[in-house]
């Protein structure tokens, strides 16, 4: 977490900061939700699974929206609202300076739990207590759109998260996969993900099938 964009940001302003670690301590912010996780585990965007997909990817304006919309059906059995804005994070971060493309604009998930509401942010990858995560990002909201009109468009479900497509094509983005691991300030945690993908989608029968199909065309 130390090594993400919105950390080193947030490290900046000595009174946001201070805020940070005294909501981190008091569980107004967490990781996600270890069921979050599962289900994330469980999703496939094209030859990532969803988990590998958020946590290695970089989030920047071509990547939120798909970031969002595989959360989204996360939480597809629950109420929530997605909401669409411009935050300090936004609007403070120089991200040629992070040599990172940028993020123009910020989206993110409220899912309202017991008396909470709780934000779920793709770009920080932390869950935040709503009221905390405004005090932090000052956000200038543009749109909210409800998870029942986000369910009345067809189009919600046209994509299909249940399996990996193509699984040959994961032999020439396997290296970017690992390489993206490697880079990511979740690397410690992300290393045994990648191991649990490739055992859970055969990726070494995967290789061997490839191998015998080259030496067939040869």
């Amino acid at each position: 977490m130390e090594d993400t964009l919105f950390y080193l940001n947030l490290k900046k302003n000595p009174q946001k900061i201070e805020i940070f670690q005294n909501a981190f301590e008091q569980g107004l912010i967490q990781f996600f939700d270890p069921d979050v996780l599962t289900k994330l585990r469980k999703m496939y965007y094209g030859c990532y699974s969803g988990l590998l997909y958020l946590y290695t990817m970089p989030t920047d304006s071509s990547s939120i929206g798909s970031k969002l919309e595989i959360l989204s059906h996360v939480f597809s059995d629950l109420n929530y609202v997605i909401v669409h804005g411009h935050t300090d994070s936004t609007r403070e971060i120089c991200f040629s300076d992070y040599n990172s493309s940028p993020l123009d604009y910020n989206s993110w998930i409220e899912v309202a739990s017991g008396l909470k509401i709780w934000v779920y942010d793709v770009f920080s990858m932390l869950k935040f207590e709503r009221d905390t995560y405004y005090q932090l990002e000052n956000p200038f909201i543009t749109k909210k759109v409800p998870f029942a009109v986000i369910r009345s468009f067809p189009e919600y479900y046209d994509t299909d998260f249940s399996h990996l497509r193509d699984p040959f094509i994961l032999i020439s983005l396997m290296r970017d996969i690992e390489r993206n691991v490697k880079l990511s300030p979740y690397r410690s945690f992300l290393e045994a993900e990648l191991e649990k993908f490739k055992i859970v989608n055969h990726y070494q029968d995967i290789l061997l099938q490839w191998e015998k199909e080259k030496k067939m065309i040869k």
